[in-house]
């Protein structure tokens, strides 16, 4: 066993309150995203986890939305345990009844979380718990791109003529639309300043993008030079020159959860997991692989994208509004932002 993965163990098997001889052999399931979080995540959570307790984690890989709709296809007889999600689809998940109020009771390393991280249904029930905290900016290659870039408007640039990729309200639950209205004066029912500011850059689309595969393609390729998208994103480019920045009017702020789902298999085993991976070893691990701002007040995370002077200019979006107005919000940007993109 690695020194790493031993000191995270035994670390986590105090904080849990058990020894080696107590492991339990039972299973939990998680559905998460996969590739590199996917990655991160055997590593520093389920490895160490199932080494602690011996319970196997079985996992299930989709995106937050997939993962989602798979819990809602099997409210009736759960075989999913935990899931991570976007605030956004968390959020719409508690109000379904598709998860439930976590227990601080049993999950007592809730108390080493950041107020931002602590997730809140309108019953005051905490539907879900913070993993870190992403930030929505821009990422350009500086290799192709001979100016730096500090504001969003820095976008609509001429010398970025068919170079900007934009993304879609299907990518990270319609925060850059949010963001654009809010910086256009806008209000968060009425997206029409927003839009009418993305069209404003419409000489320089490019690429309309729904996920991350598709940009880093286009980046890597040198198709696209600039796009705003989260910091999480970003840090998967790879093989060429980039700068990731919060840009001056600052940007939009997403925290990603775990949440447990109502009459899940292994309830008591689903919360010795969140509790476990919230603490603060697992956590500082995995927020340091995926170079995200840690929400656990106790890590500090070297090699972040993002500073904490960049954290304090980000703002929450109003996700509860974002969730009921985001079909509307992908049919106006089908008729006025999609002809835009070249590709």
């Amino acid at each position: 066993m690695k020194t790493g993965l031993l000191s995270v163990v035994v670390a986590a098997t105090a904080a849990l309150g058990i020894g080696a001889t107590t492991a339990s052999a039972d299973e939990i399931t998680m559905a998460t995203w996969g590739g590199a979080f996917g990655k991160a995540f055997q590593k520093h959570w389920t490895g160490p986890f199932e080494a602690a307790t011996g319970t196997k984690v079985n996992l299930i890989f989709g995106g937050s939305l997939t993962n989602k709709q798979k819990v809602a296809a099997e409210k009736n007889s759960p075989k999913i345990d935990v899931l991570t999600m976007v605030t956004g689809d968390a959020i719409d998940a508690y109000q379904r009844g598709l998860t439930v109020a976590l227990d601080q009771g049993k999950i007592g390393n809730l108390a080493q979380l950041r107020d931002i991280a602590i997730k809140k249904g309108e019953d005051g029930g905490i539907l879900g718990a913070g993993l870190w905290v992403t930030a929505f900016g821009v990422a350009y290659r500086t290799d192709k791109v001979n100016f730096e870039l500090k504001s969003w408007r820095d976008l609509s640039d001429a010398r970025l003529k068919n170079k900007v990729g934009l993304p879609s309200p299907k990518y990270s639950n319609a925060h850059f639309v949010w963001w654009a209205n809010h910086l256009a004066g806008g209000q968060p029912k009425d997206i029409s300043k927003g839009i009418n500011w993305i069209k404003s850059l419409g000489q320089n689309v490019i690429l309309e993008f729904d996920g991350s595969v598709q940009v880093l393609k286009q980046i890597a390729q040198g198709e696209v030079w600039a796009a705003p998208m989260l910091d999480v994103t970003a840090s998967r480019i790879k093989g060429v020159p980039y700068r990731f920045f919060v840009p001056a009017e600052g940007g939009s702020a997403g925290v990603d959860v775990i949440a447990q789902v109502k009459n899940s298999p292994n309830p008591e085993g689903a919360a010795k997991f969140v509790n476990f991976i919230i603490d603060s070893g697992p956590a500082g691990a995995i927020c340091g692989a995926l170079k995200v701002k840690c929400v656990n007040k106790n890590v500090k995370v070297a090699g972040a994208m993002v500073s904490d002077s960049d954290v304090d200019r980000l703002k929450a979006p109003p996700e509860a509004i974002i969730n009921v107005s985001k079909a509307s919000w992908l049919e106006t940007w089908a008729k006025e932002v999609t002809p835009l993109s070249k590709r």
